[in-house]
């Protein structure tokens, strides 16, 4: 996970030098540890000028808390131990040698736990505020060092001393110090329970931290420190961007949340809020929003909500299109988002061709919640189910033409599965055009570009690498037959005297739908070519389901003889004994009741239709 904690550029590294970029461990400020004495001296300009010559950041003198510089303990803060609270910031931000990654992390948080016990060993038992101003200043070092801890995956005691941290922060929510710290603290902790998948506690973390932004935004006040600040340094532009990021972090891990809680509206909405955000702070990585925007689509998706689907997919790529790096990783999240753009056509157009077949559809009529600040043509791309075979053909072109940009990147050769799934969407592309289709010629020759384009993978394929895969192949295959098969049984249903060429068409088809019904059930079987007893879970439903079409198919044959319609009944009957042998003997077997009780019925009926055959009726 994304650290939560917004690390601005340092305004110090080593106190005697400008690079930031070159701080040493050595070059940490001098351990200074002037006596605080009385806590109600006069505000003094040299406390100022003191911690400037030493390197750290100008107090602000209209901060609420510059009142602390007034005082010895906030002149001593100011100067040498303030240099080093950014200088251990500055270090814990840099990048370590990969043989010891955590090398500058240890560095600085001994320089933020001296920093605490050099404050809490400093006399401020004659002011109540700045005994208050003392423990809030260690809470806000305890942060540091949790984060710290966390980053250096010492991930129980991180959380320890962020606990403690958060005990001190949560009475001082509204004090302006304190509130980006709580904010930043129970991000963190929320992170934390979400990766170990405890979501409810997660959420918990995270919806306080939405809490505390909506409380300072309703009090009208100046924003509070940010998550870089000791003491008051920071120009409100810089706090108010720091807080809003805050939030932004919060609202992106509670959209995580909710959607591994199944709350997938929930999840969404506030992946769109985060969205927004990210847009109008100008604050993001352009193509992780386009992927995390193109992402979100496919919730869409599922709802029918296809012109909200469409509107993130349109911000999707309108952001993306504004980088042309070239680099792979590009590349690959272009195609990705191509990928995005396959799965919103084909989703379109098959549930254009289920409300075409009579199936009840229910297509979204929400309002479309929009992103403001993208100029996107949203009339060309197609929002509403066809209804016509041109509709449907447009349909078909759009989604067509995104799965060649996929492809692109996707090659067979380094890409296998991603180029496999190229290749089926585009299948079932053809399969739900062909539904619109009214001559049967045309709608078998779309099937047969289906069977080619997945029988040239299966050439290419390894059984010993692309088991699973070769199996679906298979199986969609031989469903293509099925249909082809029908389609031209629906021409003998209008001539019931088809002539040889059909006939042999006919019957070729059911052959080689039942061959790859058998290919599929040939790579269930283990290395003596037997099935086994009992079949995986995952796979029982399918391999049923390919006997039965065996056995459905085999009695479909168009005869030239008597004899060889009788031994083709024979043949049937078979293959449904055994799928009811193979039932009974697994009668906890419930994702087949339907296609079992079919069986039943024909190996009753089967009988007298062979022996009707026999005597020649």
């Amino acid at each position: 996970l994304l650290c939560v904690c917004e690390r601005t550029n340092c305004a110090m590294a080593d106190p005697e030098s400008s690079d930031a970029g070159t701080v040493d461990a050595a070059a940490a400020p001098d351990a200074a540890t002037t006596s605080s004495g009385s806590a109600g001296d006069d505000a003094s300009t040299a406390a100022v000028a003191d911690q400037q010559a030493k390197g750290a950041p100008a107090l602000r003198e209209d901060d609420p808390e510059f009142w602390v510089a007034s005082t010895v303990f906030g002149r001593w803060l100011s100067a040498t131990p303030l240099a080093r609270f950014h200088w251990a910031l500055s270090r814990n931000a840099a990048e370590a040698p990969e043989s010891h990654p955590f090398k500058f992390k240890y560095e600085a948080r001994e320089e933020f736990k001296t920093l605490q016990k050099l404050i809490l060993e400093q006399d401020t038992t004659e002011d109540a505020r700045l005994q208050d101003y003392v423990l809030g200043s260690e809470a806000i070092l305890n942060y540091h060092i949790g984060l710290n801890m966390l980053d250096s995956e010492e991930t129980g005691e991180g959380e320890r001393v962020l606990l403690k941290a958060l005990e001190a922060l949560r009475p001082r929510r509204e004090q302006r110090r304190y509130t980006s710290y709580l904010m930043a603290t129970l991000n963190q902790l929320g992170i934390l329970w979400a990766g170990r998948k405890e979501h409810n506690e997660a959420l918990a973390y995270l919806q306080e931290t939405a809490e505390c932004y909506r409380a300072w935004k309703a009090s009208n006040v100046p924003p509070p420190y940010s998550v870089d600040e000791l003491m008051g340094t920071a120009p409100d532009s810089e706090r108010n961007t720091a807080i809003e990021s805050l939030y932004t972090h919060s609202l992106f891990y509670l959209a995580q949340c909710f959607g591994q809680q199944g709350q997938q509206a929930k999840s969404a909405e506030y992946c769109h809020l985060t969205l927004q955000r990210q847009l109008a702070s100008r604050d993001y990585n352009p193509m992780d929003w386009a992927i995390n925007c193109a992402a979100m689509s496919q919730y869409y998706l599922t709802k029918n909500d296809f012109p909200q689907a469409a509107h993130c997919l349109l911000s999707a790529s309108k952001v993306a299109e504004a980088v042309t790096d070239g680099t792979e990783t590009h590349l690959q999240k272009q195609a990705d988002i191509a990928l995005c753009w396959v799965k919103y056509y084909l989703n379109l157009l098959s549930t254009s061709r289920e409300k075409l077949q009579g199936d009840q559809v229910d297509v979204s009529t929400a309002e479309v919640v929009r992103f403001e600040g993208l100029a996107l043509s949203e009339d060309q791309v197609p929002q509403k189910l066809a209804t016509t075979y041109d509709e449907a053909r447009a349909i078909f072109l759009g989604g067509q033409t995104w799965v060649k940009m996929a492809m692109q990147f996707y090659v067979l050769d380094g890409y296998v599965s991603d180029h496999i799934s190229c290749v089926q969407d585009m299948s079932q592309l053809y399969r739900h055009l062909s539904a619109f289709e009214k001559d049967s010629d045309r709608a078998s020759k779309m099937h047969k570009r289906r069977v080619d384009m997945l029988s040239e993978l299966v050439q290419h394929l390894n059984p010993q690498h692309f088991l699973a895969v070769l199996r679906q192949l298979h199986y969609e295959m031989a469903e293509i037959y099925v249909e082809m098969m029908q389609l031209k049984l629906s021409k003998v249903k209008l001539d019931p005297r088809p002539d040889e060429h059909l006939t042999a068409k006919i019957n070729r088809l059911i052959s080689q739908a039942i061959d790859e019904y058998n290919a599929f059930t040939d790579l269930l079987r283990d290395e003596k070519k037997n099935l086994p007893k009992t079949i995986d879970e995952t796979l029982v439903r399918p391999y049923l389901t390919a006997r039965f079409w065996v056995a459905r198919l085999v009695s479909q044959y168009i005869a030239a003889s008597k004899e060889e319609y009788i031994a083709n009944l024979h043949k049937s009957m078979a293959e449904y004994n055994d799928l009811i042998a193979y039932c009974d003997a697994h009668p906890d077997l419930t994702c087949f009741k339907e296609e079992l009780g079919l069986c039943r019925e024909m190996v009753a009926l089967l009988p007298s239709k062979i022996q009707r055959a026999i005597v020649g009726d």
